[in-house]
């Protein structure tokens, strides 16, 4: 390596060091992003990971966390955030020979003090379910109690009309989907907690949830 090599790539760090500690003095990378680690002006940082929440949604931190199980040879995954100010958000994917064949984004919102659990459904281009273009379906929280919450749909949209979690006393997260349409079958899962999870096996599937 020559010296001007040399001195240019010694140079380079202290000038980055200095700009960076510029920027770190000003509060801010461009206007509007904060670098305090306290995040900006407003807000609240967490505790115990769990953010100044609703408290109607304080009583479903347990379900936070990733889930994985099977369903026949497919494997199913489900995760819930930490619940923060008005809402939870969780995601949902099942797997099926290898590849993903649907998600599925939730949200649980407290609306004046009640928890209403929204879901969409997205195929395996992650374009969204047709059949749920006219709406999202609203399930307010109906029954509840230790480790266990029942939504229930009482609205005209989507073919949903209830979701059912619960944690057994082995630590698996349950849950049961049931239909409008008494001639369509329950969705029941038993998944557990991620202690490090190999993907599941069988032949490409296309569920509905």
């Amino acid at each position: 390596m020559s010296d001007a090599t040399s001195a240019t790539t010694h140079v380079r760090p202290v000038l980055f060091a200095g700009l960076l500690a510029v920027t770190l003095a000003a509060g801010t990378v461009g206007p509007g992003h904060y670098t305090d680690i306290h995040g900006p002006p407003g807000h609240e940082p967490a505790v115990n990971g769990v953010t100044n929440a609703d408290e109607s949604l304080q009583r479903l931190a347990w379900l936070r966390g990733t889930w994985v199980g099977n369903v026949n040879a497919d494997r199913v995954e489900e995760t819930w955030s930490a619940p923060a100010h008005d809402s939870i958000i969780g995601m949902f994917r099942w797997q099926s020979g290898g590849r993903t064949t649907l998600y599925e984004l939730l949200s649980i919102k407290a609306e004046e003090g009640v928890p209403i659990l929204r879901l969409r459904h997205f195929d395996s281009v992650f374009e969204p379910w047709k059949s749920e273009l006219g709406g999202v379906a609203s399930l307010p929280l109906a029954e509840s109690g230790d480790a266990r919450a029942l939504f229930r749909n009482t609205s005209d949209v989507g073919g949903i009309a209830s979701c059912e979690y619960s944690l057994d006393d082995g630590g698996s997260l349950n849950i049961a989907v049931n239909f409008k349409d008494p001639q369509r079958p329950a969705l029941s899962f038993s998944l557990r907690p991620v202690r490090g999870e190999a993907p599941g096996h069988g032949q490409p599937h296309s569920p509905g949830r």
